[in-house]
């Protein structure tokens, strides 16, 4: 049985390319599913025994590794406006479909991602599970923003809801395979003075904190591999080292302190999910702070830097060499889990 991958052949990603070199050099059978070639250029069936066949012979994969999809790029290139949004949205519904019931190891199930907590109910699932977070505010009200700067003792930075969604083409950072995505930036008066602007688009405002390194830990499986880079010095990296080319390149192994890695580790038995990377930072004074968790983000940059064999653990994962954190190998086929899909 292969291991299926779930590409975007217009989002460039190393990293897949890191993994599949440890699974081919085994002999594992692999499939590339470029979702942009569906419904166009490729065919996709799913019957009501829950059966999924591609290009009509059936799909019948040990693991699916998720990682970008495109579903309709094809259609809005060769379909009038008027068509393509509902060819497009029909297309989506149906590829999650047959998705959903595949069999084996899914990293990770379309199921199990949509229950992820919101923002900010991801920053208080962290804090409950014993990391510190820094006050946020997700608003586009002028009078709440301005307050909430106005009590940010070290400035404030801002950055998009979901800062994937904004991706523009050409970028260097290593961080995304040659795409530059919605970056993090210090917020200054001039970016207070219009309340139109302000109302115009809601934006997570969020304290500013003084920083000695920054972490990004990639979780596979049970596994947790801590890198950390220092952003002192670098004028854009301080507040985004994504923006920072030399930056991205600077990583070195650096586990985390027990306790943030226990709690790192509770976190992750709550999410429910196999892999993830979390960024967090370590102040002067030693505290380490939570920001973030991605779900589908890049690694092979880390592993370039700091040498930690993140890649051969992801291909262990997906080739059953390596224990799950629920323990076990399963499908997801269960009758709840396809409703959601729908």
């Amino acid at each position: 049985m292969p291991i299926l991958i779930l590409t975007d052949s217009g989002n460039p990603d190393r990293s897949i390319g890191a993994v599949c070199r440890h699974l081919e050099a085994e002999g594992r059978p692999l499939l590339r599913l470029d979702t942009r070639r569906f419904p166009v250029d490729t065919c996709l069936s799913l019957d009501e025994e829950g059966r999924v066949y591609w290009e009509g012979a059936p799909l019948l994969p040990s693991a699916v590794w998720h990682r970008h999809t495109d579903i309709g790029a094809g259609v809005r290139d060769r379909l009038h406006p008027d068509w393509a949004d509902q060819c497009c949205f029909q297309a989506e519904l149906a590829f999650w479909n047959a998705v959903c019931e595949l069999p084996g190891l899914h990293v990770d199930h379309p199921y199990r991602l949509r229950r992820l907590p919101t923002l900010v109910g991801m920053l208080r699932l962290a804090r409950a599970c014993g990391l510190e977070i820094p006050r946020t505010l997700i608003s586009n009200d002028p009078a709440q923003i301005r307050s909430f700067v106005a009590g940010c003792r070290d400035g404030t930075i801002r950055k998009l809801p979901h800062s994937s969604s904004l991706q523009i083409a050409g970028g260097d950072s290593g961080d995304s395979g040659g795409v530059r995505y919605g970056r993090t930036d210090m917020v200054t008066a001039e970016d207070l003075a219009d309340d139109d602007r302000l109302r115009a688009c809601p934006l997570v405002w969020q304290e500013r904190l003084l920083k000695q390194r920054e972490y990004r830990v990639t979780a596979v499986g049970r596994g947790l591999f801590s890198a950390s880079v220092d952003p002192r010095g670098s004028i854009s990296g301080e507040t985004d080292w994504r923006q920072d080319p030399a930056l991205v390149r600077a990583f070195r192994s650096d586990p985390l302190p027990a306790p943030a890695e226990a709690a790192i580790h509770r976190l992750m038995d709550r999410l429910d999910i196999e892999f993830a990377t979390i960024d967090l930072i370590r102040t002067p004074d030693d505290r380490i702070v939570f920001l973030e968790v991605n779900t589908t983000s890049f690694f092979d940059f880390i592993e370039e830097s700091t040498g930690l064999p993140i890649s051969r653990a992801v291909a262990d994962l997906l080739s059953g060499q390596a224990p799950t954190r629920s323990g076990a190998q399963v499908s997801h086929r269960a009758g709840a889990e396809r409703a959601e899909c729908g």
